[in-house]
């Protein structure tokens, strides 16, 4: 459904590469969106500016990170980038407008 004040949001990023490759994913949230504790992945880390996780990519050079959002505020909101770095090298995706009813 449409993102909503106080209701919970999938997210799912996905990622590809070379097979067996680590990568961190970084992903700045909206203000007043918050990921839900019980959703994220083991070794994931949350400040105020979003969530940082690290995948394997697997055989086939393809991994995802799935969570869950709390969106605390109502608008149009502006995330910051989305970041996936491996070996030194990274790979941005431009911020994106959410827009919260």
């Amino acid at each position: 459904g449409e993102p909503a004040l106080s209701r919970p949001l999938p997210i799912a990023i996905s990622v590809s590469g070379p097979r067996d490759t680590r990568v961190t994913i970084t992903q700045e949230l909206p203000a007043g969106v918050l990921p839900d504790p019980a959703s994220l992945p083991e070794g994931a880390s949350v400040d105020d500016r979003g969530l940082r996780a690290e995948v394997l990519l697997g055989p086939d050079g393809k991994a995802s990170l799935r969570y869950t959002v709390l969106p605390g505020l109502a608008g149009a909101l502006w995330s910051g980038a989305t970041t996936a770095t491996a070996g030194g090298v990274s790979a941005y995706s431009p911020p994106e407008l959410w827009s919260i009813r």
